[in-house]
């Protein structure tokens, strides 16, 4: 059997903490069996919405996937059209979707990598160079983000200078924009999983025909046309605040819970630098949800921790401020 590679968009992405839930046992371990499986199931949704699309099957959307226990890959093969600005960016937003369903949802960290290149995938095969490139991210990352590798923008580079003169792209660089976030010291550009960005932020010649869109697309392309008007009528700054207050409810949650060494036999080193691995990974969202609170100018929205010192072991910790003095609290909103 020859097998010949194609160009594929290749996502590869797994779950924050996977061993440490199963080490935890009973409830807690089939809580987290329960949610992962909903959580995957979920993706599986998303990406047999995508397939059912008859307005995604003009431009090829023709996703495909791979999931074994807590391992997630979403492929879709690269084209060569003028639509090819919309398939990239379509799949990057996707996996934003995902992601943030992820955590929203059942509050279930990813770490991951995007990028592009040759892959070969059937119902039995899977390979190819970028499949190698994408897993070796995953190792590389040590916080939870899913990161875009560089071949990836390059692409999108290219992209914006090939369709610059098309007028239906122009607002092509506005949704490159919103799909990615940058962190001084971080050589992977970032997926920004919460960002929350409307349709009409992307193509604002959209705004104010909303009906006559709906009307067009009705008659040919009905189910398209019904989750599309779900989109057009959605508020941005209102999604944007139920984002922010869902991930600050869930990330204050786990980190009063895993950013402290509480429980824990400090004599025993392996457990306890498992546990600074975990707070440091908490500390990166914690940084992540205050920078993009500053962004969006919801500084409301901010989430305040204490940094506290565990004299057992002379480690850093966090602690939800309660009747601390205002100078013990320490709000974080690192500049991007």
């Amino acid at each position: 059997m020859r097998i010949e590679t194609s160009e594929y968009y290749v996502a590869y992405f797994d779950v924050l903490g996977y061993k440490e839930y199963f080490n935890k046992g009973g409830d807690v371990t089939q809580n987290f069996i329960d949610d992962l499986c909903s959580a995957i199931d979920d993706t599986i949704g998303v990406v047999n919405d995508m397939l059912s699309s008859d307005i995604l099957k003009l431009t090829q959307m023709y996703f495909e996937q791979r999931i074994f226990s807590d391992n997630i890959l979403v492929c879709l093969k690269k084209g060569n059209t003028p639509l090819e600005p919309i398939r990239i960016l379509t799949f990057l937003q996707t996996i934003i979707d995902i992601q943030r369903k992820f955590v929203l949802d059942y509050g279930i960290l990813l770490r991951g990598g995007i990028s592009v290149g040759p892959l070969y995938i059937d119902e039995a095969h899977l390979v190819g160079d970028v499949l190698i490139k994408v897993v070796s991210m995953e190792h590389t990352v040590k916080y939870p983000f899913i990161a875009i590798d560089d071949a990836v923008m390059d692409v999108l580079s290219k992209m914006v200078v090939e369709y610059s003169n098309v007028q239906y792209l122009q607002s092509f660089t506005t949704w490159i924009g919103s799909v990615f976030i940058r962190f001084e010291g971080i050589a992977f550009k970032i997926l920004d999983y919460l960002n929350y960005t409307t349709v009409q932020d992307i193509w604002p010649l959209i705004k104010g025909h909303e009906d006559e869109l709906i009307n067009a697309l009705s008659k040919q392309y009905s189910k398209d046309a019904k989750n599309i008007e779900n989109n057009l009528y959605q508020n941005n700054e209102e999604m944007q605040y139920k984002v922010l207050s869902r991930h600050r409810e869930i990330i204050r949650k786990q980190m009063a819970e895993f950013c402290n060494y509480d429980g824990i036999d400090f004599r025993d080193e392996k457990k306890v630098l498992e546990r600074e691995k975990i707070i440091m990974k908490y500390k990166w969202v914690w940084v992540y949800h205050n920078t993009k609170c500053a962004q969006v100018n919801r500084n409301d929205l901010i989430l305040d921790m204490m940094v506290s010192y565990d004299v057992r072991i002379m480690k850093d910790v966090f602690r939800i401020p309660s009747d601390k003095p205002a100078d013990a609290v320490l709000k974080e909103s690192p500049s991007m």
